[in-house]
């Protein structure tokens, strides 16, 4: 069979071979070069310039010769798109045959006036595709969101980065339904199979085909111009996305200002594969799954400077292992692109790349090591942990950002995505760093780094007076909390919590604590040691939330509360409620804000008991779900009511008042 070129029309882009196509000389034919680029973007097909090789289909060449000849015959008729249904009988959007109305005179105007579309009389649509005036309700932008990581106008300058792919037969060109279909995907996680039935593919074939080919489009600009070392300046770096607040808390010459960062993995869940070394290398005993692990580079905004790997997840490749490869096979553009004395903010998991950080001259901060034999951190060393957790949320909060934006992450990933896994995530990177928000931190002043690097340098006066006298190891008689206790308690509001504990997780953890604490002593009131007898002092223990046995013991010093000084209120704010307070537990030492301990003690005595409901987490699946190991579930199943039930009858209620 001989060899026959052929080609795609310009109008339609169907194949054709030459003896069904016509060559357009644009010189010679500019009415029909006009009619051509108007109908190809009405079928949303990328801008192509018409050159002397620019070939279009008879059927198209016919058509428009028609067009031309009627504009020629009736100099005043207009150019309309109109709507071609197959049927009268069903639903002009989803084609549906009940409850069908006919489109009013006002409305099919209004679609002429704002979409230049008419709308024949004879159309039908549904009731509810209209709005109480018979209007056709616009595309929300809820319902776009849920499809798609993004606006309908983000959408369109999305679209203007969808170059033409290039394989080895043709030319490939991105239309808007294969945009939609890939931010689709990346946004709900949906198998390419359901998106052929959703998009209307002719195969499922074709549908991965179309993903594949956005892939690669949006890798050719819209990558390089959005995240990576390329994208972004350090100068432009430091300017636009490193914070005044993180400036001042971390650089010791904050009018020098340098660039600082926040590395961290992530983990995206695999399918085993069939080749034992892939296997052997992307299973992680820490999380006992088969994993991939990218690691991200943040800025103190959010920021997505860079995404290295994936790596595999063994031990081998652990977070520090990770960015001392980086360093040492990318010695070029990594090196180039930061500068002595840069800040790196990282946690715990990165201590064996300390030393390369180090040998390049960087400045880093990370929360100390607990030494050996010892139970506590010292005071100091826990306000610097508390100096690092205060902004480094930030890259966890962007690595959940990750998995709840594009849910495609979220799941666990087929061996034909693992493979250009990196691509996906640069893709979702830049789409969050162009068209996603900073993230900002309430209060985050310079003036308040100065606060808490002042609150860094006190003394814990209430773990010297503890440890000086022996408190911890004296026998406790633990009674429930007496009258006198609650009313010599200082009244606190959130927002001096939220000042006393720099921050909101503490507080949030706290009523989970406080539940614990009352249904593991199956008691109504939180239990204090008796033979403390000092007014203004307290000693009171919690459970831990990570293993049964561990106990913490807390202590906190307040000035009494008078009941005349009730209404007070300049009397209240010269004194301080909160004289000091010191826990048991790894980080409880610190003046620089609190332990989640001492926070929800604080919170329950200081603030929840007096008001009316406080709201517990639920407890239905722990009434629900069966546990071996408990004696309720040994209770006969009486009337059709689960164990679980009986138990809630028989146990004492969460939501306790003193």
């Amino acid at each position: 069979m001989a060899f026959r070129i052929r080609f795609n029309c310009y109008v339609c882009n169907s194949v054709c071979e030459a003896q069904q196509s016509v060559r357009i000389n644009r010189e010679d034919n500019l009415v029909k070069v006009e009619i051509m680029t108007f109908r190809r973007d009405t079928r949303n097909l990328p801008d192509v310039n018409v050159d002397e090789n620019t070939r279009i289909c008879s059927n198209c060449n016919r058509s428009i010769i028609e067009e031309i000849r009627q504009v020629e015959l009736n100099p005043e008729c207009l150019r309309l798109n109109v709507l071609a249904q197959t049927s009268w009988k069903t639903c002009l959007f989803c084609n549906a045959a009940n409850n069908l109305h006919r489109l009013s005179v006002s409305s099919r105007v209004n679609v002429f006036v704002i979409r230049n579309i008419y709308i024949p009389e004879e159309v039908r649509c549904c009731q509810v595709h209209l709005d109480d005036e018979g209007y056709i309700f616009p595309y929300l932008l809820l319902e776009f969101k849920s499809i798609a990581p993004i606006t309908k106008e983000q959408f369109r300058d999305l679209f203007e980065f969808c170059d033409p792919v290039v394989d080895d037969t043709q030319i490939r060109n991105i239309t808007r339904k294969d945009l939609i279909a890939f931010l689709c995907k990346l946004r709900q996680g949906l198998s390419d199979e359901f998106l052929r039935f959703i998009f209307n593919y002719p195969s499922r074939q074709s549908t991965s085909l179309a993903i594949g080919n956005v892939r690669k489009s949006l890798m050719r600009r819209f990558v390089p111009q959005n995240i990576g070392f390329q994208a972004i300046t350090r100068e432009e770096y430091i300017r636009l996305h490193v914070s005044d607040f993180a400036n001042e808390l971390y650089n010791a010459n904050p009018e020098y200002r340098k660039a600082i960062v926040y590395p961290d993995g992530t983990y995206a869940d695999i399918q085993k594969s069939s080749n034992f070394r892939a296997l052997r290398q992307s299973y992680c005993f820490h999380k006992g799954r088969h994993l991939l692990k990218p690691l991200l580079i943040v800025a103190p905004d959010g920021y997505i400077l860079h995404i290295f790997g994936p790596y595999f997840s063994d031990s081998r490749n652990n977070d520090a292992a990770i960015l001392r490869n980086e360093f040492e096979r990318d010695v070029g553009l990594m090196r180039e692109w930061f500068e002595e004395e840069d800040i790196f903010i990282v946690d715990r998991g990165f201590r064996d790349a300390i030393p390369i950080l180090h040998r390049l001259g960087f400045d880093y901060r990370m929360p100390p090591l607990l030494k050996r034999n010892e139970r506590q951190f010292s005071t100091d060393e826990a306000n610097e942990a508390r100096l690092v957790t205060k902004t480094r949320w930030i890259v966890e909060a962007r690595n959940g950002h990750i998995k709840s934006i594009f849910k495609f992450f979220g799941g666990t990933i087929i061996m034909p995505h693992a493979i250009n896994l990196r691509d996906f995530y640069h893709i979702a990177g830049a789409i969050i760093n162009r068209y996603h928000g900073p993230i900002t931190m309430d209060n985050a002043t310079v003036e308040f780094a100065r606060t808490l690097l002042h609150r860094f340098k006190e003394i814990n006066v209430v773990q010297a007076r503890v440890e000086g006298e022996g408190l911890c190891r004296r026998h406790a008689q633990w009674r429930p909390l007496r009258q006198n206790h609650l009313l010599s308690f200082p009244h606190l509001t959130l927002e001096y919590l939220r000042d006393l504990t720099v921050g909101v997780y503490q507080i949030n953890l706290a009523s989970s604590y406080i539940q614990e604490k009352l249904q593991r002593d199956e008691s109504e009131q939180l239990q204090v040691d008796e033979n403390i007898n000092e007014p203004g002092f307290l000693r009171i223990r919690l459970f831990s939330r990570f293993t049964n046995a561990a106990k913490h013991q807390i202590f906190v010093a307040f000035n009494i509360r008078n009941e005349d000084d009730d209404d007070d209120e300049e009397h209240e704010n010269s004194v301080t409620p909160i004289l000091g307070y010191y826990c048991t537990c790894k980080s409880g030492g610190r003046t620089l804000g609190s332990c989640a301990h001492v926070a929800s003690i604080l919170w329950y005595l200081g603030y929840a008991r007096h008001l009316n409901n406080i709201k517990y987490p639920w407890t239905r699946l722990t009434r629900v779900i069966l546990d071996a190991h408990s004696a309720e579930c040994h209770l006969v199943v009486v009337s059709g009511l689960l164990p679980g039930d009986i138990a809630a009858f028989t146990a004492p209620s969460p939501v306790l008042s003193v």
